[in-house]
């Protein structure tokens, strides 16, 4: 999605090959790419304005002013620090799913989104939302980020209570779906948390889905 001026349509719409090169040719008679005329037409439809304007709400694409003698010039580039979080998000935020690691919750930290003390939390998300909490030097991808950015983090992971998968696959009633989200909103607004980790949250779950198997 960063290279959408490249050859990130392809990547995103096509996949890649054995050398982690984007597929830029569909043949239909190859059978690792399945659905090739969908592909295809989602690549030539698609609002990839969209994506890109969800990647600057998100703090991941920023631009870069410069002045010269004549003229002032306007860069887009990477903001690698948030890059960093969104990594270290994508790479841990379904590692509670092993239940090995399930924490417990400790009788000082008790009751923890209705776990008592002593109880495994079943919950991936409030597992890690727990162990994020209470015991951040267990995860060194989330305790050497920025504070601002482990905020972000914290936020997209714990505080939100947003399904999106819920709300585009019609999963559940209204209610269950925006009310966490909605009172996250109201309880967050004042503080230090912005839009733009709203939109992290939805350029992860693009990642997320991405990265589930078909």
């Amino acid at each position: 999605l960063m290279r959408l001026d490249v050859d990130g349509k392809d990547g995103f719409s096509n996949g890649v090959d054995d050398e982690w090169r984007p597929i830029t040719d569909l043949e239909s008679d190859d059978v690792t790419i399945t659905q090739a005329d969908k592909r295809e037409k989602f690549k030539n439809q698609a609002e990839w304005t969209f994506f890109r304007k969800l990647l600057f709400d998100a703090g991941l694409l920023e631009e870069k002013k410069s002045t010269g003698m004549f003229k002032t010039t306007t860069k887009v580039q990477v903001n690698e620090t948030r890059l960093v979080s969104l990594l270290a998000l994508t790479a841990m935020h379904d590692i509670m799913k092993m239940s090995m690691i399930l924490p417990e919750v400790q009788k000082e930290h008790a009751p923890y989104h209705g776990y008592a003390g002593g109880d495994t939390i079943g919950d991936h998300d409030h597992a890690l939302s727990y162990v994020m909490e209470h015991f951040p030097k267990l995860l060194p991808s989330f305790r050497d980020l920025d504070s601002s950015e482990r905020r972000s983090v914290q936020f997209t992971q714990c505080n939100l209570c947003f399904n999106h998968g819920w709300f585009v696959q019609a999963e559940a009633p209204p209610g269950a779906i925006f009310t966490k989200f909605r009172e996250a909103l109201i309880r967050d607004h004042k503080s230090q948390i912005g839009s733009r980790d709203v939109a992290l949250y939805f350029v992860h779950w693009l990642t997320d889905l991405a990265g589930a198997e078909p």
